[in-house]
C-alpha cells in the first residue's frame, strides 16, 4: 500500500475529494403555534343587597292600594312622611307594607340604601328612644356621649329610609330626632306613623 506524502517534496498530490451533492435534510419544524385559551366570561358577583330590619307580615295586605301607592309617592317627594290616623287605623301596618315593598323590590329605600324599621312603643324618653335607633342600627351609643354623632354616623352612610313606628307617646322627642337626623343626612328619609303629626319642617302627613 503507498501513501501519499504530505508535503512539497516533489510527491504526488492527493486526489481531490469527492465532490458530493449537498444534503438536502428537510427544513427544522417551526414551533406549533399556540392557540388562545378562552376562559368562559365569569359575571361579576351580584351587589349585596341593601339591609333592612322590617318585620315580616303576619297576614295578607288587600284593599288599600290606593293609601299604598299614595304614601310610596309622598316619599319619592318628601324626606319626611307621617301616616296620621287613630289607633286601630292600621298606620302601623301600611307603613309597613310600603318599607317591605321598597326592602323586597331589590331597590332599598329611597335611592337604593337600607330600610330600618323602629318600634317606638316601649320607648319612654328621648334617650330610650335613641337606644331603640341604635338596636335598630346594630350599634351601640356611647356612656354619656353624643347619640346624635353615632346616629348620625351610621344613617348618613348612604341613601336609607328609617321608619319610626308609633311616635305619639314620645312626639316631641321623635320630632326633634327626626328633624337633626334629616338636617345631618342628606341621603336619609323618614317614615313615621303617628296620631298626629311631627310638626317638623318640609313634614308630608
Amino acid at each position: 500500500v503507498r501513501t501519499a506524502a504530505l508535503g512539497s517534496g516533489g510527491g504526488q498530490a492527493p486526489a481531490p475529494a469527492p465532490d458530493w451533492p449537498a444534503s438536502r435534510l428537510p427544513p427544522p419544524a417551526s414551533p406549533p403555534r399556540r392557540r388562545p385559551v378562552s376562559h368562559p366570561e365569569v359575571p361579576p358577583p351580584a351587589p349585596a343587597a341593601p339591609p333592612h330590619t322590617v318585620p315580616a307580615a303576619l297576614s295578607s295586605f288587600v284593599g288599600r292600594a290606593e293609601e299604598l301607592a299614595a304614601v310610596t309617592a309622598a316619599l319619592a317627594r318628601a324626606r319626611l312622611v307621617t301616616v296620621t290616623g287613630p289607633g286601630g287605623a292600621g298606620k302601623t301596618r301600611l307603613a309597613r307594607e310600603v318599607a317591605a315593598a321598597l326592602a323586597a323590590g331589590g331597590a332599598g329605600g329611597p335611592g337604593g340604601g337600607a330600610v330600618w324599621w323602629v318600634e317606638l312603643a316601649p320607648a319612654t324618653d328621648a334617650a330610650s328612644l335613641a337606644a331603640a335607633v341604635a338596636d335598630a342600627f346594630a350599634v351601640r351609643l356611647p356612656a354619656g356621649g353624643d347619640a346624635l354623632t353615632v346616629l348620625a354616623g351610621v344613617a348618613g352612610a348612604g341613601p336609607a329610609l328609617l321608619v319610626l313606628d308609633n311616635c305619639e307617646h314620645v312626639i316631641d322627642a321623635a320630632a326633634a330626632l327626626a328633624d337633626a337626623l334629616l338636617r345631618a343626612c342628606p341621603r336619609l328619609t323618614v317614615l313615621a306613623t303617628s296620631r298626629e303629626a311631627l310638626a317638623v319642617e318640609g313634614e308630608c302627613a
